[in-house]
């Protein structure tokens, strides 16, 4: 019998805000400005992973463009994006559930590929469901992050601040909505609760994961559909996500 969760880590973009269309309004900005269509089958590698490494591998799927170097790439990409962070809201059912995760003292943390300006700029607009993670955020530019996802690295510095050792990484249950994140916190020792965008090919991604991964990876097609007591989740009441 799998181990009951007691910890929650969340990751941000297309998890917690619908924030995803402004990466792809981003990207497809500068990739039309040299003739170039960025696809989602690009978007769908390059999700989750830190910024000079997805920039990098988009040009490369991209083609290059005109010899411009990733950190250009991303100067270009980030200004149209910083702009469009303000507007972020969050997705259907997550302050639902924040808000019963708090108040059952559950232990929550976001473990995020987004650097401190971007975070900011999403999330400052929004203080109230933010502060229920009680300044428990775990940054793509944390000095404590070596490595970025699909490596295991931030959500392991995200339990150890919510009072998870290494050896104790069971407890926790990650959510996630990009294939590079479900691999992060498998490699994590962790179960994953995945949330994917719905163009994804959930079929030949599990394909690529052993039996064991496989097994503490659970498919939702929203935040709406979770039920803690599912994975012996201790909250006050029953939770019902959905609205209406």
């Amino acid at each position: 019998m799998a181990r009951p969760i007691t910890h929650c880590l969340f990751d941000l973009d297309g998890l917690l805000l619908d924030t995803e269309p402004f990466y792809t309004e981003a990207s497809s900005r500068v990739a039309a400005e040299f003739g170039k269509e960025y696809t989602f089958e690009m978007k769908s590698k390059c999700m989750g992973l830190p910024a000079l490494e997805g920039g990098r591998l988009l040009l490369d799927l991209l083609g290059g463009l005109d010899g411009m170097s990733v950190e250009e790439f991303n100067e270009r990409r980030f200004k149209i994006q910083y702009e469009l962070f303000p507007t972020s809201k969050p997705l259907p059912g997550i302050e639902r559930l924040l808000s019963l995760l708090h108040k059952s003292g559950v232990p929550i943390a976001i473990a995020t590929s987004s650097h401190k300006k971007g975070f900011e700029l999403k999330t400052s607009h929004l203080p109230d469901l933010f502060g229920l993670f009680n300044g428990n955020f775990v940054l793509g530019d944390d000095p404590a992050v070596k490595k970025g996802k699909p490596n295991p690295d931030i959500f392991l510095e995200a339990a150890r601040r919510i009072g998870v050792p290494p050896e104790e990484t069971a407890c926790c249950l990650v959510f996630e909505d990009a294939p590079n994140g479900v691999r992060a916190g498998l490699a994590a020792g962790m179960r994953v609760c995945w949330i994917p965008d719905p163009r994804i090919d959930k079929a030949a991604f599990l394909d690529s994961l052993s039996e064991q991964e496989k097994a503490r990876v659970t498919i939702l097609s929203s935040m709406e559909e979770f039920q803690p007591q599912a994975f012996g989740l201790a909250v006050l009441q029953p939770a019902v996500l959905k609205e209406g």
